[in-house]
């Protein structure tokens, strides 16, 4: 007797065996930069405060702000995903993410990065769900365990090139700021 065949979600096609590579890096990849955001802030924070003059409350919530959308919306995120289809809300969550990111790049003041930190939390509780959702529905057996095994090494490198990636845009952003300020520049871009 074969065991029955999984129930397959809205949105999503079972991979058997299959080459379900390039549904797994996707996944992966929503997972790792989620991951990254979680650190990159934290080593970049001396610089923040120097290039958006920001104060250490400002500070606070540009680290937290991040962390506590993106975890307050988690479960959230999964029951949307339940609802609404997980492919949906992933390309949202990721869209969202994006969108955010660009913000917090653009972002003139402390003000507006706070904002843009919580957004892309919100951004990334839509599409994190959905990613170890993504796993459990798509493969099965083997499959599973190497896409799981693989989920597992995605949060540890990201964790670390959180870390890693912050201190080089520190160490570049500081370079940048110094050039502007040479160049007279700086104090009228950012108002001091």
């Amino acid at each position: 007797m074969t065991p029955p065949e999984p129930v397959v979600a809205r949105g999503l096609v079972k991979v058997d065996g299959g080459d379900g590579t390039w549904l797994l890096v996707v996944l992966l990849m929503g997972l790792f930069i989620a991951n990254v955001d979680v650190a990159v802030v934290n080593v970049a924070a001396p610089s923040i405060r120097e290039l958006l003059n920001a104060s250490g409350s400002e500070l606070q919530l540009v680290v937290s702000g991040y962390v506590l959308s993106y975890a307050m919306l988690l479960i959230t995120g999964a029951r949307l995903g339940a609802m609404y289809g997980y492919r949906r809300c992933f390309l949202i969550g990721i869209g969202v993410f994006t969108v955010a990111s660009l913000g917090c790049g653009l972002a003139p003041g402390p003000i507006v990065l706070i904002i843009a930190r919580v957004v892309q939390g919100i951004g990334a509780a839509l599409m994190v769900p959905q990613v170890l959702t993504g796993i459990q529905l798509n493969f099965s057996g083997a499959a599973r365990t190497r896409a799981l095994g693989f989920y597992t090494v995605a949060l540890s490198i990201g964790a670390v090139a959180g870390q890693v990636l912050g201190g080089v845009l520190g160490l570049l952003a500081s370079k940048h700021a110094a050039l502007r300020a040479g160049l007279g520049c700086y104090p009228s871009i950012h108002g001091r």
